[in-house]
């Protein structure tokens, strides 16, 4: 089962001398059985791994305190070439009789670095595109207040103009009804005709342009008018043709 395993397995003595080597380790460590055996697993370790291991061992015999034997660790560890890699490393206590030894379970965990080297290189792209946009938003969200502003003003101004320009309109055709009231009963009867075509006139053309009124006089039947003057009544008259009068 030690041979056969596809994990690469190594078991040292309570010296840290290496006593078995399986097929998987000399695939991973690039060392034949022979290179190894009888030497210091240290061998297999770079530093500071390789100056370390014997004290943590000497600690453990001792005080029983374990700080390696029982967890499961990502240590770097050395091939024959002198390259150094990535391992998950297990070590378990393992007892023959009264002989004490350390059995080393390796996996090599390159490819799983790599991978999780690029999606950290991937998000931190992420977050600097999402960092990028964001202050580009924040431009835009600017640019848009700051438009949102002039334009409010410049609509603002002309249409304070033309409440102004309102107030003024109103205010002369009032001037206006109150000139032709009192006028009206001292003008004949072709003279009132005309002012009320013209009446009729302009009131046409202010419905066509839409907004402003128009205030027109309407004759009385049987040639009676009415001696209160000018009356009052809304731009929009049912009839577009002139308006007759029927004095």
């Amino acid at each position: 089962v030690f041979e056969s395993s596809i994990v690469a397995l190594v078991l040292i003595d309570k010296q840290g001398i290496i006593r078995s080597f399986n097929k998987a380790a000399v695939r991973l460590f690039d060392y034949a059985p022979e290179e190894v055996l009888g030497r210091n697993v240290n061998v297999l370790m770079p530093e500071p791994y390789r100056s370390q291991h014997d004290g943590y061992l000497k600690s453990y015999l001792t005080t029983g305190t374990a700080k390696v034997i029982g967890s499961l660790r990502e240590v770097l560890a050395l091939k024959k070439s002198g390259s150094e890699f990535p391992i998950e490393l297990s070590v378990s206590e393992v007892r023959f009789g009264d002989e004490i030894f350390f059995l080393g379970t390796v996996e090599d965990i390159t490819e799983r670095k790599h991978m999780e080297k690029a999606l950290l290189e991937s998000h931190d792209r992420l977050e600097m595109r999402v960092a990028k946009r964001t202050q580009e938003l924040r431009s835009i969200n600017e640019d848009l207040k700051n438009f949102a502003y002039i334009v409010s003003h410049d609509l603002r101004s002309p249409l304070v103009n033309l409440k102004g320009f309102s107030a003024e309109l109103s205010f002369c055709l009032t001037e206006i009804q109150s000139v032709f009231e009192r006028v009206w009963v001292h003008l004949d009867a072709p003279t009132r005709l005309r002012l009320a075509d013209i009446a009729d006139r302009i009131n046409l053309k202010g419905r066509r342009a839409g907004s402003l009124g128009f205030y027109q006089h309407l004759c009385q039947p049987d040639g009676q008018h009415d001696q209160r003057g000018l009356e009052v009544v809304p731009v929009w008259p049912e009839r577009d043709e002139p308006a007759t009068c029927k004095c």
